[in-house]
């Protein structure tokens, strides 16, 4: 069957927490299969994702790394929350590796990206009953959805902004995620 039918089942279900989040599904994750689904691969696979990009941020790597060490370290004696400090580590180092700087907003975007998937993460039956669609507007998680979906907007248009700002001023081989973006766009 998979074979056979495989193009059947290569589609990916359309949910309203992905048509708002997701800009109408068209991010790599919820993205129809055909050719834009392709060329989004091919440009992870190609730009953002390959061995050489990947370990571009090896510096960034090392540094976070300390960062975590340090505070361990100077809470020696002292009991800790090592879930949060790996929480902290991970999120720094991606939104480094994606955006560059930390930003003012990094935390209200990563307070809004978790209650997002919170959001998102549950069973929504007008999401499996299209007749229920409705049931969105009564619910108000359409609403919802929305004013997380324009907070997350205004964050990301500052940080292309900032990246077309700096653009040119760093090494090629020292992009974040949003200049190699940026950089394919062009």
């Amino acid at each position: 069957i998979m074979n056979t039918h495989d193009l059947a089942f290569a589609q990916r279900p359309k949910f309203l927490a992905s048509d708002i989040m997701g800009y109408g599904s068209v991010d790599i994750a919820f993205a129809p299969y055909g050719d834009y689904w392709r060329q989004m691969r091919k440009i992870c696979t190609l730009e953002l994702l390959s061995a050489k990009k990947v370990q571009s941020f090896s510096n960034i790597r090392e540094q976070e790394i300390a960062k975590l060490i340090e505070k361990i370290q100077s809470s020696a004696g002292a009991p800790i929350n090592l879930t949060s400090m790996i929480n902290s580590f991970i999120s720094t180092f991606v939104s480094r590796t994606a955006f560059g700087n930390i930003t003012d907003d990094h935390e209200e975007f990563l307070l809004i990206t978790r209650e997002a998937i919170e959001v998102a993460d549950g069973f929504d039956l007008a999401d499996m009953f299209p007749s229920f669609k409705p049931m969105h507007l009564i619910t108000g998680l359409k609403a919802k959805m929305d004013k997380m979906h324009k907070k997350v907007d205004k964050i990301l248009d500052k940080i292309i902004k900032e990246n077309q700002a700096n653009k040119g001023m760093g090494e090629e081989k020292n992009e974040n995620l949003v200049e190699v973006l940026l950089r394919v766009q062009h």
